[in-house]
């Protein structure tokens, strides 16, 4: 929703980072206001996404240039020093295989939106045998009175009743029809069997590279899926069909061995060396190895425990199907990637919400400082004149807090100087600061 609809608007909660959680919770907004008109600059950034990682996605946020970024480490940067590269703190979202909203919340894998709002409404986690119910049968809308908890049984009959009263006369009767007329699993396999026994050598050899080209061809989820559905398969054959399949398999092995180069074949043998070692799990693969970096958000540490294996064995499979470090952090790691900022020269309506406990936001899948900490409010904590900056900052006791957040803006004004040697003057400055001391009434 864009922010200009919230002006004037309370009590409503908002994503943003909880330092002390360490992940994204929701906080309730205190206010919402227009701040004026100001020039904007142009922030893009990148990251991958999809369910395995493989999808490279952009997106961008115009905002002012003073306006304060979070950082994957959890600092902020004012918008218009951000440098190409480096990682903002994310939150990601995606869409499940039925349609559901998915959300990450900095801690690894994503969960479905409806389910974390109906328990953050509900002050409790849904039990086993509940699920986070739509009222108005809307998927997508994920308001908090629109959700109810609901026996999955329940739930589940609900929505069966409902689709077949959505049906037509026409459809109804289709699907009656369809059902009467479902083939069996032996008409199936006389089918089968009719096809590939009807077929020539030449036929044969010309379907296997077509089929070979469009496994080539798919996108990688596709591809992991019809590896697991052929070693289901192929588990469930007879024994004896298992021997011709292994026989054919080794003969098809030594034909691609020969045609390694020298380097390929000393990686090849080292990783039939590492298969046949009697400690060697062969239940991790490289998809499920894949997986477990996606769970954990990147996680080495959090990786290895839900592999069951040490940082060793982990490092040793990183090696063998060819996952570097570099690749964690760029693919797996829920951070998203400045491409470039850029002055548009474009004066807009801007505006600012005040925050509580978090002080900030997300705005477009990343984290913004909210207002009760941008460099124009600092800089009225911190009684500092803009304009000298950074010739003086004159910091007291009750704004210390904002000196951080002067000293960003500072940076962000004018280019840093020399640093001044004061060490010879600190008996000076000790002097001073016992005098102000003993001035003070807040002893």
């Amino acid at each position: 929703m864009p922010i200009e609809r919230l002006v004037g608007k309370s009590g409503f909660y908002v994503y943003s980072f909880d330092h002390d959680e360490k992940k994204i919770t929701l906080s309730e907004v205190e206010k919402v206001w227009k701040t004026g008109e100001k020039e904007v600059y142009r922030l893009r950034y990148g990251w991958w996404g999809g369910q395995r990682k493989d999808k490279w996605i952009e997106d961008e946020i115009l905002a002012t240039p003073e306006h304060l970024i979070m950082l994957t480490n959890g600092s902020y940067k004012p918008l218009k020093v951000l440098k190409k590269g480096e990682s903002l703190k994310a939150f990601n979202t995606s869409y499940s295989t039925h349609g559901y909203r998915q959300i990450g919340l900095g801690t690894g894998k994503t969960i479905s939106e409806h389910r974390y709002l109906l328990e953050f409404a509900l002050g409790r986690k849904l039990k086993a045998d509940e699920v986070s119910h739509h009222l108005d049968h809307n998927h997508l809308n994920n308001n908090f009175d629109n959700l109810a908890a609901e026996d999955y049984r329940v739930h589940a009959a609900n929505h069966r009743k409902l689709v077949w009263q959505n049906k037509t006369a026409e459809e109804k009767r289709l699907w009656s029809q369809q059902n009467r007329e479902r083939m069996t699993s032996a008409k199936a396999r006389e089918l089968s069997r009719k096809f590939w026994d009807n077929l020539s050598g030449k036929e044969l050899e010309a379907y296997k590279e077509k089929k070979r080209l469009e496994f080539q061809n798919s996108d990688l989820e596709k591809q992991e899926y019809r590896r697991k559905r052929a070693r289901e398969w192929f588990a469930e054959l007879p024994e004896e069909q298992q021997i011709i399949r292994r026989k054919f398999f080794r003969k098809d092995s030594t034909e691609r061995r020969q045609n390694l180069s020298d380097a390929e074949r000393e990686e090849w043998n080292k990783k039939v060396r590492l298969e046949n070692n009697g400690r060697f799990k062969h239940e991790i693969n490289e998809e499920t190895v894949r997986n477990a970096l996606i769970e954990s958000g990147g996680r080495i540490g959090k990786t290895c425990q839900v592999l069951q294996i040490d940082w060793r064995t982990f490092d040793r499979r990183l090696k063998m199907y060819g996952i570097s470090r570099e690749e964690i952090r760029e693919r797996y790691v829920d951070n998203h990637k400045v491409i470039f900022v850029e002055p548009t020269g474009i004066v807009v309506p801007v505006y600012d919400m005040a925050v509580r406990k978090t002080y900030n936001f997300v705005a477009n899948g990343i984290v913004v400082h909210n207002s009760g900490a941008t460099p124009g409010e600092a800089v009225s904590w911190g009684k500092v004149d803009p304009d000298k900056l950074p010739d003086a900052v004159v910091a007291y006791i009750d704004s210390t807090v904002a000196l951080p957040i002067i000293t960003a803006y500072s940076l962000a004004r004018h280019e840093p100087r020399e640093p001044k040697r004061l060490f010879e003057r600190r008996e000076e400055f000790m002097n001073l600061l016992k005098d102000e001391y003993e001035k003070s009434t807040r002893r």
